[in-house]
C-alpha cells in the first residue's frame, strides 16, 4: 500500500484490518514523509523528481525481495505505482490505484513551471518547510476549493506501454477526474478497468471503506477465487 502526496500510511487506519483477512498487507512511508526519512531534494527535472521516488520505491522491493504482491497506490502514490508499473516485467503484479494523479489533465510545461517555482524565494521557503517535516497538505487543505485545481494542474502520464492488469478505483465525487482512467484503458494491452465507489470522494478508502474494500476484492479477484470470471459484480459499485 502505498500512500498519496504529503501523507503516510496511517491513513489506510481504516482499512488494515479488513484487507489483512485475505492478504499479507504492507504499507509503507514514501521518502520524505511519514517515518521514513528527509533526504536532500535536490531534482532539477520532472524525470529527477519521478526517479527520486520510484527507483527508491523499487530498490526497496528489491531489497524485500518481493517478488508476487499487489499493489495499491493512492492518488500521487498511484502515480509512483503507475510509473512502477511502466517498469514491471517479471513480477506477478495487480496494480490497483486510487483517484489516481498518473491520469488527469496536465502538460510537461505545467510541470517544468513547478521545477522554475523551486528556484524562486518562494519555492527555497517551501524547500526549508519540507527540510523541517511541515506536511504540505495543510497548505492545499488551506487553499479550500482551489486546492484540488491546484495539485491537478501538475499531473499527467501515458499507459500505452502498461505491463500489469490493472485497477483503478475512483469516489464517484473524486475530483480527479476518472474519465482519464478511462482513457488509459482504451490504450492498454493488458487487462484493466475503472470501478467508481458511491458516497466517497477522493479518500475513498475512509469516505466509503465498505465500498472501497468490495472493490479491492473484485480488483483482485484473479487471486481470491478459482473461477475469477465468474465473480458477479458486487451491488452498489459503478463500472466505467
Amino acid at each position: 500500500m502505498v500512500h498519496g502526496y504529503a501523507a503516510s500510511q496511517g491513513f489506510f487506519f481504516k482499512n488494515f484490518d479488513f484487507l489483512a483477512n485475505c492478504f499479507k498487507v504492507i504499507a509503507i512511508d514514501q521518502l520524505g514523509w511519514g517515518g521514513s526519512s528527509r533526504p536532500d531534494f535536490t531534482c532539477k527535472s520532472t524525470e529527477e523528481t519521478e526517479a527520486w521516488f520510484i527507483d527508491s520505491f523499487e530498490e526497496w522491493i528489491k531489497a524485500t525481495n518481493l517478488s508476487n504482491f499487489i499493489l495499491l497506490g493512492h492518488s500521487f502514490g498511484g502515480y509512483v505505482a503507475a510509473k512502477y508499473a511502466l517498469k514491471v516485467i517479471a513480477f506477478n503484479c495487480l496494480n490497483a490505484t486510487m483517484g489516481d494523479a498518473g491520469f488527469s489533465s496536465g502538460s510537461e510545461e505545467k510541470y517544468e513551471s513547478v521545477n522554475r517555482f523551486r528556484e524562486t524565494w518562494k519555492g527555497l521557503i517551501l524547500r526549508r518547510l519540507w527540510e523541517s517535516n511541515f506536511i504540505p497538505q495543510n497548505i492545499i487543505r488551506g487553499l479550500g476549493p482551489w486546492g484540488p485545481d491546484l495539485v491537478r494542474k501538475y499531473t499527467g502520464a501515458s499507459a500505452s506501454e502498461w505491463k500489469v492488469p490493472s485497477t483503478f478505483i475512483y469516489g464517484t465525487e473524486d475530483w480527479m477526474d476518472y474519465q482519464g482512467a478511462q482513457a488509459a484503458c482504451k490504450q492498454m494491452k493488458v487487462p484493466s478497468e475503472v470501478i467508481r465507489v458511491p458516497k466517497a470522494g477522493h479518500f475513498v478508502f475512509l469516505e466509503n471503506r465498505d465500498g472501497f474494500h468490495s472493490a479491492v476484492l473484485y480488483a483482485c479477484r484473479r487471486f481470491l477465487s478459482s473461477h475469477p470470471h465468474n465473480e458477479p459484480f458486487p451491488e452498489g459499485l459503478i463500472s466505467a
